[in-house]
């Protein structure tokens, strides 16, 4: 690789509005919610590209519609998304007590 980018001057987007509100729920250890796309879209929105000073949602490289969670079990859970046109996909092991 001769270290130039393939996009050098990438479209910018505008990032969506943190508007999620967590619930006192959510700090109480006895009560179990489930991981939803919201909370999967939050983890990784802000994970900057390694040749851009932007972050995946500035890109739109993630995009929370494209988030699915799927609950397998008690502790497995599957997350999938889009990026362009790859599905990634992470399989989450939920620790029991």
């Amino acid at each position: 690789m001769d270290g130039t980018l393939e996009n050098a001057a990438p479209k910018v987007y505008q990032v969506k509005e943190r508007t999620r509100e967590i619930a006192a729920s959510a700090y109480d250890e006895n009560v179990e919610e489930p991981i939803d796309a919201a909370e999967i879209f939050d983890y990784i929105r802000d994970i900057n590209d390694p040749e851009h000073p932007y972050s995946l949602e500035q890109l739109n490289v993630v995009q929370e519609k494209l988030i699915g969670v799927e609950r397998r079990s008690e502790k497995v859970t599957s997350v999938a998304w889009r990026t362009l046109l790859i599905w990634q996909r992470i399989i989450l092991r939920i620790p029991t007590s």
